[in-house]
């Protein structure tokens, strides 16, 4: 299927807003828990625009992912057939919800997508926040992410409740401490707008330190691993 028009501009005449949902793993077809994240989104972009703002809705999928190679494996599929069928699942929430997204981006395959992450790599690197080194950590696959084991609950995941898996490989970081006195500026005092549960751990971020994260890893799991191709 073609990628959504991203050309055509917002309409309305007050301030520009864009919004976008979080990017599921296509390693199962939608549950309904997404669809309300996806109806949410909705509700407040056509709120915007009845106020008159200019407003731009983003969707897409997130094809570089760990699960989604061993959830291909264990359907007997190779990995981009497999995606590339549960990518469509997601896209076909617009029609079958009446949303107004603006545009779908598949993380593996839109042309679009792989520029710009590509631009915003080449920008990073040429600017020093990205570097690349061995690691060892414990990785939790349901989560995508490495845990402290302060972060752990009796030694598992906090959110899935499973055990990490150590794991030691290359991989690229960015330098996420150079930002750490404008972040820390920028995050407002007042929690009002921000989900109770997500607080403390902001909280923690603002006063503890920023850690450098993982930007992308080293070796491709899905023939695609990220900017910085060349």
């Amino acid at each position: 299927m073609n990628e959504t028009n991203p050309h055509h501009p917002p309409q309305g005449t007050g301030e520009t807003r864009y919004l976008t949902t979080s990017i599921p793993f296509v390693n199962a077809a939608p549950h309904i828990g997404f669809a309300l994240e996806m109806i949410q989104a909705d509700c407040l972009a056509r709120l915007y625009r009845l106020r008159g703002h200019r407003v731009r809705l983003q969707a897409g999928a997130d094809e570089n992912s760990l699960k989604n190679v061993l959830a291909a494996e264990a359907a007997g599929l190779p990995v981009d057939v497999f995606v590339r069928r549960n990518a469509e699942r997601f896209r076909a929430l617009k029609p079958a919800l009446n949303l107004s997204t603006d545009d779908f981006l598949r993380t593996s395959c839109s042309r679009r997508h792989l520029d710009g992450v590509d631009r915003l790599w080449a920008a990073c690197a040429a600017s020093g926040d990205i570097y690349k080194r061995a690691y060892s950590g414990l990785y939790c696959i349901g989560c995508e992410q490495f845990y402290k084991p302060t972060e752990l609950t009796d030694g598992r995941c906090p959110e899935h409740g499973t055990k990490p898996e150590r794991v030691e490989e290359d991989n690229y970081f960015f330098r996420l401490s150079r930002y750490q006195a404008p972040l820390r500026d920028a995050l407002p005092g007042d929690r009002s707008g921000t989900p109770q549960k997500r607080s403390p751990g902001l909280d923690r971020r603002r006063s503890g330190g920023l850690q450098h994260f993982a930007q992308r890893h080293a070796c491709p799991r899905l023939g695609y691993s990220g900017a910085g191709r060349s």
